[in-house]
């Protein structure tokens, strides 16, 4: 608190700190993923470069791999790896369960009740893997009213090696041009400029929600990637 007189009046104002928000980068790399407890591939946006077995239903992510920094794209391991890579360079990384996937948790073995699949209109069979609030589950057995469900990721306990190439380190107009692209794809959003720290961007509003919701959502995105000083978004007509 810092106070001023001036005659005999006296004013207090406060001085207020702007919250400082610390930069992050966006990487463009070329990666894989495989299980080295399987012996096989699991993700990849080079499989010309794996050559991988057609039986082992690899995800092919198609085009240049984003990493959004902090975000979780990848083992933290090997997001502080791409962090002190140069462009072009490239490294391969042995990870521990615990660097990867972690370890079984038994508690994460849980009985449900058969009426809470009817609720939502699955009917549970042993192999089926289904989303509950964020998290995979595997259905091991179904007897009676109960079913066992392995929350555990299915690559829990296993050795993972990772492959990765990094392309380059994004400038802000690209780094705000790759989550528009590869997160907001279903609103049809596309950068339209950024020119003096101005963001322009066009998408289609789904599902009832509006243009000032979505601005919401993408300043929580640009404003720890992008330096800027306006944001606008346009409806596509």
């Amino acid at each position: 608190m810092v106070t001023k007189k001036n005659e005999n009046v006296e004013i207090k104002t406060e001085n207020k700190k702007e919250e400082k928000i610390e930069m992050k980068h966006v990487y463009m790399v070329d990666y894989y993923i495989k299980d080295l407890s399987l012996n096989k591939f699991l993700e990849t946006n080079v499989p010309n470069k794996i050559n991988p077995n057609p039986n082992d239903n690899v995800v092919v992510f198609k085009g240049e791999k984003p990493i959004l920094e902090g975000m979780g794209n990848l083992f933290p391991q090997v997001e502080d790896t791409i962090q002190k890579l140069k462009n072009n360079e490239e490294k391969t990384l042995k990870l521990t369960p615990i660097d990867a996937y972690g370890l079984r948790n038994k508690e994460l073995v849980k009985v449900v009740p058969l009426n809470a699949f009817k609720e939502n209109k699955i009917n549970p069979f042993v192999g089926l893997t289904f989303e509950a609030e964020g998290t995979y589950g595997v259905v091991k057995s179904v007897s009676g009213g109960r079913v066992l469900v392995d929350f555990n990721s299915p690559y829990a306990d296993h050795e993972i090696e990772v492959y990765v190439r990094k392309i380059k380190t994004c400038n802000d107009k690209e780094a705000v041009e790759t989550i528009v692209h590869n997160f907001f794809e279903k609103t049809g959003a596309k950068l339209k400029s950024f020119e003096n720290e101005k963001i322009v961007i066009e998408l289609t509003p789904q599902g009832g929600a509006s243009t000032e919701m979505y601005k919401q959502i993408f300043e929580g995105f640009f404003k720890n990637f992008a330096k800027y000083k306006e944001l606008v978004l346009e409806e596509k007509k």
